[in-house]
Order: structure tokens, then sequence, then C-alpha cells
């Protein structure tokens, strides 16, 4: 064999070993490259997660909040209502009468006896309230109601 050939031989033979190593290089980079990603996404989804679990604890603080200043509105809207209704009613005590407010021998108008009672009824008074409050019988302050309704 000439030594030309022998020289190219081994030369051959050393390309081929420095590609096979270059590949091993390559092989070994790409599974640390795949392993470093998948932890990288991992660290990324770790941290994903607990940015919504900071989410979700806000959204609980602002919806307990909310919850809080809605049922207080409720609290004073019905204030709000318990006194507009107690001021409208403007009915006599319990132990006052329709006598009391006009006198024993007052002829009350009957259109205004009428309107008294139904403005005690419109304000949730019931019949037996109503006959005593107006000095009247059931059954009058009965018919009175029949006969608007």
């Amino acid at each position: 064999m000439n030594p030309l050939m022998i020289l190219f031989a081994i030369l051959g033979i050393a390309i081929i070993g420095v590609m096979a190593f270059i590949v091993y290089l390559l092989y070994v980079n790409s599974r640390n490259a795949g392993k470093e990603s998948i932890a990288e996404k991992e660290n990324e989804l770790i941290d994903l997660y607990l940015s919504l679990e900071q989410m979700m604890k806000e959204i609980e603080i602002y919806t307990e909040k909310a919850k809080s200043e809605i049922n207080s509105d409720i609290e004073r809207i019905k204030n709000l209502h318990l006194g507009i209704s107690e001021q409208s009613r403007d009915v006599p005590e319990s132990n006052q009468s329709a006598k009391s407010l006009y006198g024993k021998g007052t002829d009350v108008d009957y259109a205004e006896k009428c309107r008294m009672v139904r403005h005690y009824h419109k304000n949730s008074r019931s019949v037996p309230e109503i006959a005593r409050i107006m000095d009247m019988g059931q059954g009058e302050v009965r018919l009175i109601l029949d006969l608007k309704n």
C-alpha cells in the first residue's frame, strides 16, 4: 500500500471519528436542551398557576367587599322605605280613634271616611284594626273596601 493511501485512510477514519463525536455532542445537547425547555416550561406553568391563585384571592376579596356594600345598600333602602312608609301613614296611635280626632259628635264626611279606610288598608292595616281606629264596624270597613274594588 501506498503511504499516501494510508494517510488518506487514517485521515478518513479521523474525520469519521470527529463527525461521530460531533453527532454525539449534538445528541447530548438536544437531550439536555429538551430537559431544560421542559424545566423552563414547568417553571412558567408554576408561575402562571401562582398568578392565577393570586388573582382568585383578589377576586374573592373584591366579591366579599361588593356583597358587603350591596347588603349595606339593601339595609339603607329598607330603612328609607320604612321611614317613608312611616311618614306616609299619618295614622293616629293605636289608642286613638277617629272620634278622638274629630270629636264624638262630629259627623265625618262619608267620602273622607272611605278615603281614610282605603289609606289605612293600603298601608297594611287589618280590617279589625281599621274598624277600631275609625270607630266603625268591621262589616262597614269590609263594605267600603269591597266597593272600591
